[in-house]
């Protein structure tokens, strides 16, 4: 992992620290602190569709259920793999504000660790379904460790320089005033359409490079100078 890159933003309140008037409430300080490193994107994630046209609705729905249940039954053949069938949609089509016909149209949905097992599915159910978009993210387990440890290094980060402030305006400590810490990602792998992947071959799988993915935590708030 890169060594996380650090951000600091400083605004004080206007007049806060020269102002005659002690009221406590004008000696405010404004921070903002980020934190941020890139991560290997390690799941591989794909998203296919079905769609048929028939005069008859019945037709069209039986056309997308049978190419539907047979990439299931192709997917199920890869261990560690996460399918969703998803947006099942049926609309008509027209001629002259006449129904014609339908349309019926169904999505799955596929995510792996396994980037090339996945490529070789791909491979497979691009013989009777279409790739709609291919691209690469970041798994939970991995996020999670990478936003803890950026957690610890820009609240400690905020501290710091809190401290700093209230000691270089010759104030013995300070108060917290308001705090938020967020979480951000920055950038990835675009995604690639189904019009770039139809010219691969069904005997051999796209090829990916996963990358990486800048995630980002920042922590901003008030700091309240004491007297």
């Amino acid at each position: 992992m890169k060594q996380a890159l650090l951000g600091l933003v400083i605004t004080l309140s206007a007049g806060a620290l020269w102002a005659d008037s002690h009221d406590p409430s004008r000696d405010l300080v404004h921070l903002s602190v980020t934190a941020s490193e890139e991560v290997e994107n390690d799941l591989l994630v794909a998203r296919l569709y079905v769609e048929k046209e028939s005069a008859e609705q019945s037709t069209a729905s039986s056309g997308v259920n049978e190419t539907m249940i047979w990439a299931l039954a192709q997917s199920k053949q890869m261990k560690d793999l996460k399918q969703q069938t998803i947006d099942y949609r049926t609309s008509p089509i027209y001629d002259k504000r006449r129904v014609v016909g339908w349309r019926v149209r169904q999505s799955l949905y596929l995510e792996s660790a396994n980037s090339d097992g996945l490529s070789e599915l791909l491979a497979v159910l691009q013989s009777r379904m279409a790739i709609e978009s291919v691209g690469h993210n970041v798994s939970d387990g991995a996020r999670e460790k990478v936003e803890s440890r950026l957690i610890d290094v820009a609240i400690a980060r905020f501290k710091e320089r809190a401290e700093r402030i209230a000691k270089n305006f010759d104030h013995p400590n300070y108060d917290i005033v308001s705090v938020n810490v967020n979480t951000n990602r920055r950038g990835g792998q675009p995604m690639m359409m189904g019009a770039q992947m139809r010219s691969v071959q069904a005997e051999a799988g796209p090829a990916f490079d996963g990358g990486t993915r800048g995630l980002e935590v920042s922590v901003n708030g008030t700091i309240q100078l004491a007297q």
